[in-house]
């Protein structure tokens, strides 16, 4: 039976969406990723796992959580939370349930139950789709609340509907003229115990496809159930007496947890966790069993009855009768250690525990109230719930593909494709991205199978966005980690200041200044269509954000230690220029870089994407620029042009840059339209072709060879046939050189890093056949 089960465990849900409507229609479909848990801080508890844990029943999907009886041990301390009291009058609050920071649960008034929720964010208190019809036994999962609805007028038959909080509509989930009970949600999917057959069964539907289905139908009763993504859980009594059954919705199959002949009772599920209440000591306890082993563990003592349980990632909470009344109790499963949460002696019954998050009904004010316990959230205070298109190298992103938030450098949540072309779901899962106050300001980037996404994300305070994301199939070729000092204003830069790198405009790079006056770890990955390309470093600090005056040509060799200096001057003016641009007399080619330098420093750059034209490209300038020149320099195909026009600097005096009807100014930005002809700016070039091998074998077709000087990347060729690289009549490994390159050497190496046993000394230009081993 193990081995069964533990194939089965290694299937992974797969969620879309439907969009709720009065009729109950569906929508557009997504489909969902699978979600990998990731934590920014200690997992030396869980309730640490938990104050930032964005999706708790994935933590015990992704991580193995070992069980120690011998070390449970009630503590004397707090675990660390505060008690708030969110429902409050003289009406009775019941059957709360807490999920992704909202509280339902059931309002009676006048003998009618409604549904409220309470918004743990902003406190905020509402109905949820307000009506006379009798509403009870919610429960919530990201966006979407599912209750019993009872039926208008004569009609007394209690049916599962669904209510979307975003969209603010509601639908039937099931019209069945039989009654249906206890319904739970988890992401795309609901389940619930349905009377249609004479005896309570389990029954499930399906969000994205708007289809439900049996999931047992036994001659006994099924009831109670529970659901954690693909696994329902449930109370089974086919055998007697009650024992605890999972089916696992990916496979279709089902199977018993437990066979004691005393009656277990009460699932919950989290991720791979099972809760459930178990009288086989004469008393109630609580007991667990974890879906990597299936062995069952005894979590109370068996002296006093323990009854309710629930559970979230690696914490159980349970009501507890000890002291002579309901008490709430936690046991953390990793520490061992057991917290009693409430000790008021009135009665608290009923936990719901989600993430940092646990709800209770309570009586302390003579009616039945709803209480929220928040463990501290010293460390992540907000989250990203994302969700979008995925495209690689323009076409859908392949099922399987690897979807990465970083910040910092650092993976903060990652999710894999589960339909080509898309990743997580506007239901959830979502690629979660925790993040802290002390994020704020900073960059998320993406990178979908460690190519780096075009699109980013600035750090604000969190929430569900969809963003849509694509990268370049352009395997990275180098990686840039850099340190080093860095001055603000001949000032080390204070703790806090971020750092950013950036090409074209799109941040490749991010990290935090924690030591003041220097930066550690900042990683760079750079494509082959990167080369010619300058990487622009960028700090804020405050409200400023500033550009360092130094950068770094893409193929460019640079140690690791990288100083870094900006200044604070703000540029009065920024020209922008647009045009035409030829290469030696031919439409420049889309892909051509095109950058303006003062001072041999690259101020602005642009890429050709139409060929033959070239826009935005933004150069700032300051006072000090005055009577300096622009020039403009071009590479493509490892070649680099000379741009035969120039511009004087004359800032704050418009009428002076080859003032004409081209020019236009817009509060601090010139607008010039300039047509820009290139030549090739080296004297000469070697034509290199011949045989290519790599460790003694014949080099593969596809690989790339480059030509280097001074570590620098002058050409480039891709070879079209096994063992062989260009021809006799072209075309060529071609490297233009000038008269500084006189004396320097040429050596050759593959895009993976191997180096060729030839080189070439840089007299005046030849056509060479060069035969090249490279030595991986």
């Amino acid at each position: 039976m193990s081995i069964i089960l533990l194939i089965f465990l290694c299937g992974a849900a797969v969620a879309q969406e439907i969009v709720f409507s009065q009729t109950g229609e569906s929508g557009e479909e997504i489909q969902a990723g699978d979600i990998t848990f990731s934590t920014p801080v200690s997992t030396s508890s869980g309730i640490a796992i938990l104050s930032v844990a964005q999706n708790p029943d994935e933590y015990t999907i992704a991580n193995t959580v070992t069980v120690d009886t011998a070390g449970f041990d009630l503590s004397s301390e707090s675990c660390g939370g505060s008690e708030k009291q969110i429902t409050f009058g003289n009406l009775n609050h019941i059957n709360p349930k807490v999920s992704d920071g909202r509280v339902v649960f059931e309002e009676w008034n006048a003998g009618v139950s409604g549904i409220g929720l309470y918004d743990i964010k902003s406190g905020g208190l509402y109905q949820v789709y307000p009506g006379k019809l009798h509403q009870a036994n919610p429960d919530i999962s990201g966006r979407i609340v599912v209750y019993e609805q009872s039926g208008a007028g004569s009609n007394k038959v209690v049916n599962i509907h669904g209510y979307n909080l975003e969209t603010d509509t509601a639908a039937p989930i099931s019209s069945s003229t039989s009654n249906q009970n206890q319904p739970v949600v988890s992401g795309r999917y609901i389940a619930w115990q349905d009377w249609r057959s004479g005896n309570s069964d389990i029954y499930m539907a399906d969000l994205n496809t708007g289809t439900s289905q049996v999931v047992t139908k036994d001659l006994a009763e099924q009831k109670n159930p529970d659901i954690s993504g693909s696994y329902i859980v449930w109370e089974d009594w086919r055998n007697g007496n009650a024992d605890i059954y999972l089916y696992d919705i990916t496979t279709g199959k089902e199977y018993p947890l437990t066979n004691h002949p005393s009656d277990q009772t009460k699932p919950k599920i989290s991720g791979k966790i099972v809760v459930w209440e178990d009288n086989r000591n004469g008393v109630s306890d609580i007991f667990a069993m974890t879906l990597d082993n299936f062995q069952e563990y005894q979590l109370t003592d068996g002296r006093y009855k323990a009854v309710n349980p629930d559970v979230s990632g690696p914490l159980v909470v349970w009501e507890d009768y000890r002291n002579g009344n309901a008490d709430i109790y936690l046991l953390d499963l990793i520490t061992g250690y057991i917290y009693q949460i409430t000790s008021n002696q009135s009665d608290q019954k009923n936990p719901s525990i989600h993430g940092n998050h646990l709800v209770w009904q309570d009586y302390r004010t003579g009616n039945s109230n709803i209480f929220l316990y928040s463990f501290s959230q010293s460390v992540g205070s907000a989250k990203y719930e994302l969700y979008g298109s995925a495209l690689l190298g323009g076409t859908a992103a392949p099922v399987g593909t690897e979807v990465k938030a970083l910040i910092d450098g650092v993976v903060r949540a990652k999710t894999t494709v589960q339909q080509a072309g898309s990743y997580g779901s506007s239901y959830g899962p979502f690629l979660e991205v925790p993040v802290t106050s002390a994020d704020t300001g900073k960059t998320i980037t993406f990178r979908l199978n460690d190519y780096q996404a075009d699109q980013t994300l600035t750090v604000s305070t969190g929430g569900v966005m969809r963003l849509d994301l694509s990268a370049s199939s352009i395997t990275p070729v180098q990686t840039y980690t850099l340190s080093g000092n860095v001055l603000l204003d001949n000032l080390p830069a204070p703790v806090g200041t971020i750092i950013s790198a950036t090409i074209d405009s799109q941040v490749r790079g991010q990290v935090t200044v924690t030591s003041a006056g220097s930066y550690s770890g900042l990683t760079i990955p750079v494509s082959q269509a990167d080369y010619g390309k300058t990487i622009v470093f960028n700090a804020i600090t405050g409200s400023s954000s500033l550009q360092a005056s130094q950068g770094i040509s893409v193929g460019q060799q640079v140690g690791s230690w990288f100083d870094l200096t900006f200044g604070t001057t703000t540029p009065p003016e920024t020209y922008r220029f647009s045009g035409s641009a030829l290469l030696d007399g031919q439409y420049a080619p889309a892909g051509t870089v095109l950058s303006a330098v003062i001072d041999n420093q690259v101020r602005g750059q642009t890429t050709v994407t139409t060929q033959g034209a070239y826009s935005n490209l933004n150069v700032p300038v300051y006072l000090t620029d005055n009577g300096k020149y622009i020039s403009f320099t071009a590479q493509f195909g490892g070649a680099t042009y000379i741009a035969g026009q120039q511009i004087a600097v004359s800032s704050g005096q418009v009428d002076i840059i080859i003032a004409s009807e081209d020019v236009s100014a817009a509060g601090q930005v010139i607008k010039k339209n300039l047509d820009l002809t290139f030549t090739v700016s080296a004297q000469t070039r070697y034509s290199f072709w011949g045989r290519a091998n790599l460790d003694g074998s014949p080099l593969a077709a596809g690989n790339t060879i480059y030509a280097l000087i001074d570590n620098q990347i002058r050409g480039q060729i891709t070879t079209q046939a096994a063992g062989s690289y260009g021809s006799d009549n072209g075309p060529y490994l071609e490297v233009p050189i000038t008269n500084a390159d006189i004396g320097k050497t040429i050596r050759f190496q593959t895009a993976t890093g191997a180096e060729g046993d030839q080189s070439q000394l840089v007299v005046s230009g030849l056509k060479v056949l060069k035969n090249i081993n490279f030595v991986s």
